[in-house]
């Protein structure tokens, strides 16, 4: 029996790491500090490097305005290049850009700044959701937005 268990565990730990689980199209999900990841099927890959501009109203201080944040992401097109762009918590400016059929929204970055308490780059994570329009300039129908004839 021993022996079993034993073979069971060593045959285990040679198997490859699983692959990172896809966000779905649509729904909310997290991206921590210098993350990457698959959304839905087709091969869309996102990431969030960093916050590049923090000046949202501390919690414990007066502000005669709400403040930013400026966050640096990407997005990947199946068969593609990264491209890199800022989007904002501030409603004047940016919190969506589109890639190809694909949009990522800004819906949330944390932790929220406290006053006299510094925030570490890689304590970072955001709140993102990441839609698929379907076909650009006669392009093919992905997965992501045929099955979303069907919901």
């Amino acid at each position: 029996m021993f022996r079993c268990a034993l073979l069971l565990v060593l045959l285990a730990s040679m198997l490859p790491a699983p692959a990172a689980e896809a966000a779905l199209f649509d729904w909310p999900f997290i991206l921590r500090f210098g993350d990457a990841k698959p959304v839905g099927l087709d091969g869309l890959m996102v990431g969030f490097e960093g916050v590049q501009v923090e000046s949202r109203c501390p919690i414990g201080v007066f502000c005669v305005w709400e403040g930013d944040a400026e966050c640096l992401l990407w997005m990947q097109p199946p068969g593609g290049e990264a491209e890199y762009f800022a989007l904002h918590t501030y409603h004047v400016w940016d919190q969506h850009h589109d890639v190809g059929p694909y949009r990522m929204i800004l819906l949330e970055v944390e932790p929220y700044p406290v006053f006299g308490e510094p925030i570490a780059p890689q304590d970072y994570f955001v709140t993102v959701l990441v839609t698929d329009y379907g076909p650009v300039d006669g392009d093919d129908p992905s997965w992501g937005a045929i099955k979303s004839l069907y919901r």
